[in-house]
């Protein structure tokens, strides 16, 4: 009796767990010429993204309707266990060509571990290097010599907040640090929750961490840390976790956050029951099928700023497609790739992500009013990848768990702190 691999039993469950998108395997009987090469894609836009699964899933039929050339099968697995089991499925050849994947430390990591192929020739055949700014494909699509990724969205990070709630108590926006505090205590006082953070699955978190980081000890800084050349115990780090602390002082979070996911935080300041929420953008989709309207029900303003430090960067998330190593010749996902960067295919994808395209061509509507508030307000910023995708592996995790802990304890936060650099010094 054959035994299938232990990477295809697990996928399989993945697969039955969240569903098959409606994009159907090619029949053998469909009459043709030649034999279409048949493209797998495995993504993570799941459940919790209904819109831009449905979307990437009706790309797929339109490209498979529209030639003879490819087949496309699309599956969506869900978003954790995506993260926990993709090398898995990527270090078996049968299972998938393409994978949606994360610009930056992620990408790279799969790059280290041979786990992915260059895309060095579409790139010179495609429209592509006029698609996407330098800047863009600098920061999440060339790794040294060579091209990995293909970009489909991206997202920023910043303050999202329910303008019902400002507007009923009297709280002005906060720009910078004494007056988010001001606001976080106002809100306390009337009964609110200032704060909705769904740090259940940690990452959530990472985001206070990172521009904390960012706006009381600058970019380069945190960049010495996520090179592994400055350490958690740093007095700079233990600033950062200060500050955060303060605002759990003032009673700034909801109860217990780390019950809640970052989607129950989304329906916590959509009810009313927080003002803002410190996510990225693709939250406006959940919002979006809650039927909020943008820059009626709800807005955007930047992370606070601190005085006389680092208050020009943004916190960036890059998702696209990187390319498995496998039998099938990278050409047969040359269509796919091709169909996807175009402007109209882009702005789809982006309307049903609640986040932007990163093609030059595709800008936000007169209509997306909150789109165009965070380009405005991002501006010329540099930009910044979280923490989970610009560091390795082991200091991914430790700090995952360091944030996740903190808000369980903070009164642990020294112990957290040598804990955390400990386990990245061992690599685990």
């Amino acid at each position: 009796m054959n035994t299938p691999p232990a990477s295809l039993v697990l996928i399989a469950a993945l697969l039955l767990f969240t569903g098959c998108t409606d994009t159907p395997p090619p029949s053998a009987a469909s009459p043709a010429l030649a034999e279409p090469s048949r493209v797998t894609l495995y993504h993570y836009w799941d459940d919790s993204f209904p819109r831009l699964r449905d979307t990437i899933a009706a790309e797929a039929d339109a490209l498979n309707a529209a030639q003879d050339e490819t087949r496309v099968w699309v599956d969506a697995v869900t978003h954790e266990a995506f993260k926990a089991n993709a090398k898995t499925m990527l270090r078996d050849a049968s299972s998938a060509e393409l994978y949606s994947w994360w610009g930056g430390g992620r990408t790279q990591a799969l790059i280290d571990d041979d786990l992915v192929t260059p895309l060095d020739s579409w790139w010179k055949q495609s429209s592509s290097a006029d698609a996407f700014t330098p800047a863009m494909i600098t920061a999440g699509c060339r790794y040294g010599d060579h091209f990995y990724l293909v970009p489909l969205i991206q997202g920023y990070v910043g303050i999202f907040y329910n303008r019902a709630v400002f507007d009923r108590y009297g709280v002005a926006l906060p720009r910078d640090w004494d007056g988010f505090r001001t606001a976080c205590v106002q809100l306390r006082a009337a009964g609110i929750n200032p704060i909705a953070l769904g740090g259940q699955d940690a990452w959530p978190a990472q985001f206070w961490f990172d521009y904390l980081l960012l706006r009381s000890a600058g970019s380069a800084y945190r960049q010495r840390l996520i090179a592994g050349e400055a350490a958690f115990t740093d007095p700079e780090v233990r600033q950062a976790f200060t500050l955060w602390r303060e605002l759990i002082d003032l009673g700034a979070f909801n109860p217990k956050p780390t019950a809640l996911d970052w989607k129950d935080a989304a329906k916590l300041v959509h009810a009313r029951g927080a003002a803002m929420t410190l996510m990225g953008s693709w939250i406006m989709d959940p919002w979006t099928e809650l039927g909020w309207q943008p820059g009626t029900d709800y807005g955007y303003i930047s992370f606070p700023s601190l005085p006389g430090s680092d208050n020009a960067t943004s916190l960036t998330v890059i998702d696209g497609l990187v390319l498995a190593n496998s039998d099938l010749p990278p050409q047969a996902a040359f269509p796919l790739l091709d169909h996807l960067i175009q402007p109209a295919v882009q702005a789809r994808i982006a309307e049903a992500s609640g986040s932007f395209s990163p093609h030059r061509a595709v800008s936000p509507s007169p209509e997306q009013i909150v789109h165009r508030q965070i380009l405005d307000a991002i501006g010329d910023n540099e930009l910044a990848f979280a923490w989970d995708l610009s560091t390795k592996p082991a200091a991914e995790k430790a700090g995952l768990d360091l944030f996740h802990a903190f808000l369980e304890d903070p009164d642990r936060i020294d112990e957290l702190l040598i804990a955390a650099q400990a386990a990245i010094d061992r690599g685990e």
